[in-house]
């Protein structure tokens, strides 16, 4: 265990990325302990790929490439200078708010970065604004692209740690708006601190203009509801909405209408059944393609196979990282590391509050401290992603939210006793429905006790 975290901190610390940190410390712990034999590092590490859910990762990679050669990024930057550039610091705000909306779109830092900061840097460098402020607002604003929905790190997240990733999308929701407000505000203050003005004049209609495409987005799914309500089906419902949509935008020449209905297609498909948060991936390149061949016409084959090629270099990069992971977390599981330090954990605090302050710790294994337990059907390839049993039991945290209780009762150890949790809080809604007080009864002492007692069904059984 001291080897294996030992070379991993080392190499760190001389300089070496942390995907080949973890993938050379696993094979040097490998070799010298002779744990496993050495073509499990491969084996292992080709595991970690080996997932449907994955399949999101080039996917979401494919649609940040697609939009940023399908014009939608310059699109996207002329409606937030309509929106916010009046405000002094216009184009700090203007950074901000264009990779709040293409988040909604991409899902990763890494295409926002690429796509709107070459526009915004050359942009805010023009208008007088310093090279590192001009890189410093790009790139905070661009880690908006993991937090807001869809997000590609709550995808493998939610694959590895067996999360819920609908529930995840929409936890990112708040923390990116309140991440905007805070960038915003900061840029605020220095524009007061410095004395800068707007960079763009106040104008009514821009700003009504600007206004209404965000009102005619928010209408759509309002306007769905009726007509869903009105007693038509909601493919019917949804199809109607998007052809008037689309021949609204085609009449009107909308700045960013069909790029701010990105989220909202893809969160309002996986809330319908329509497709599965990694099928989401698929329909976002969907949409791209869409945008930049029919709609804008902006694309031809050669652009799509250099936005291809780029996907496939940065896809190779990202998977690199989950298959090093694999190995050196499964690695961790077997020399049972996690397993050491979340008893010396517990052994200092039983506190779930001072033991999720310890366990946050930013250090190379804290999350390693509640998280070490292994699934069996999958290999996860994130350290980070897995919860400690032990840790679990004792401190009741939501998984898909650290840092939030969870009143719920605790899953229990084996599939049968969930199968036995489920069939009470069935009798619990007969009897609730049939008004039986006797079967109600029983059915809360037994969800009570199971509450008190998580471990009771399994070591029954």
């Amino acid at each position: 265990m001291l080897l294996l975290l030992g070379g991993f901190l080392l190499l760190m610390l001389v300089g070496l990325p942390v995907a080949l940190a973890m993938a050379v410390s696993s094979l040097v712990y490998i070799l010298v302990s002779g744990i496993t034999p050495d073509v499990t590092l491969a084996q292992r590490m080709i595991a970690g790929v080996e997932s449907f859910p994955l399949l999101a990762v080039p996917f979401f990679i494919l649609a940040g490439n697609l939009m940023n050669i399908a014009g939608v990024t310059g699109r996207i930057y002329k409606f937030a200078v309509a929106l916010v550039g009046w405000m002094r610091g216009g184009l700090g705000h203007v950074n901000i708010i264009g990779s709040v909306i293409f988040s909604g779109m991409s899902g990763t830092a890494i295409a926002d970065a690429a796509g709107l900061g070459t526009i915004e840097i050359k942009a805010m460098k023009d208008h007088g604004y310093s090279t590192e402020f001009a890189v410093g607002v790009t790139a905070a604003s661009a880690t908006l692209g993991p937090i807001i929905p869809p997000s590609l790190p709550f995808v493998i997240y939610g694959m590895m740690a067996n999360v819920s990733i609908g529930a995840l999308f929409l936890g990112g929701v708040i923390p990116g708006v309140v991440m905007t407000l805070f960038m915003m505000a900061t840029v605020a203050y220095f524009a007061h601190r410095n004395g800068w003005g707007s960079d763009a004049p106040f104008s009514w209609p821009q700003i009504g203009s600007a206004a209404l495409e965000i009102f005619i987005v928010l209408a759509f799914p309002l306007v769905v509801w009726l007509l869903v309500v009105a007693g038509m089906s909601v493919n019917m419902a949804v199809g109607i909405g998007l052809v008037v949509l689309l021949a609204l935008d085609w009449y009107f020449d909308f700045s960013a209408v069909m790029a701010l209905m990105a989220p909202v297609i893809l969160i309002g498909g996986m809330t319908l059944g329509w497709f599965t948060p990694t099928e989401a991936a698929v329909a976002a390149v969907i949409w791209s393609l869409f945008l930049g061949l029919v709609r804008y016409r902006s694309m031809t084959l050669q652009t799509v196979a250099k936005a291809t090629f780029d996907t496939i270099e940065t896809t190779a990069s990202v998977l690199f990282i989950v298959t090093a992971a694999s190995i050196f977390a499964w690695l961790l599981t077997v020399s049972q590391a996690a397993q050491t330090l979340t008893d010396a954990m517990l052994g200092i605090t039983q506190n779930k509050w001072v033991f999720l302050l310890l366990a946050e710790h930013p250090d190379p294994v804290r999350r390693l401290l509640h998280r070490h337990h292994r699934r069996d059907h999958h290999p996860g390839a994130d350290p980070a992603a897995d919860r400690s049993e032990t840790g679990h039991r004792s401190h009741p945290f939501r998984p898909d939210h650290d840092a939030e209780p969870d009143d719920r009762p605790a899953a229990p150890a084996a599939r049968h006793g969930a199968v036995r949790a489920r069939a009470r809080g069935e009798a619990l809604r007969r009897a609730h429905d049939h008004g039986d007080p006797a079967v109600a009864g029983a059915a809360a002492a037994g969800a009570r006790r199971h509450h008190l007692h998580p471990g009771t069904d399994a070591l029954a059984a």
